[in-house]
């Protein structure tokens, strides 16, 4: 299977400019909690207004959408943290096995 997100299939699906080569994926992978790993990470976030996000969704299709908590301005490990600012949808990495099973 194709990966959506390199740039031949983000070309195909008209979300990068061949012209100008300007395309751009991003995603996390998500750590157990069980596993003691805490890693934090700085990300930038942005509002999609929620008539957008039926096409987010449909998009973003190959990756788990998950809601997580987020810190501003202090990485949550510190003792200054506090409580979170908020939370926000994240792309997460899939695998080929949860693609063909959701879809």
């Amino acid at each position: 299977m194709q990966r959506r997100d390199d740039p031949l299939g983000m070309y195909q699906r008209g979300i990068a400019d061949l012209a100008s080569r300007r395309m751009a994926s991003c995603s996390a992978e998500a750590v157990e909690p069980s596993s003691g790993a805490h890693v934090p990470m700085v990300v930038t976030l942005f509002e999609i207004p929620s008539a957008e996000l039926p096409a987010f969704y449909e998009r973003e299709e190959e990756f788990l959408i998950e809601s997580v908590p987020y810190f501003e301005g202090v990485p949550p490990s510190t003792s200054t943290a506090g409580e979170p600012k908020g939370s926000g949808l994240m792309c997460l990495a899939s695998s080929d096995a949860h693609y063909l099973a959701t879809r």
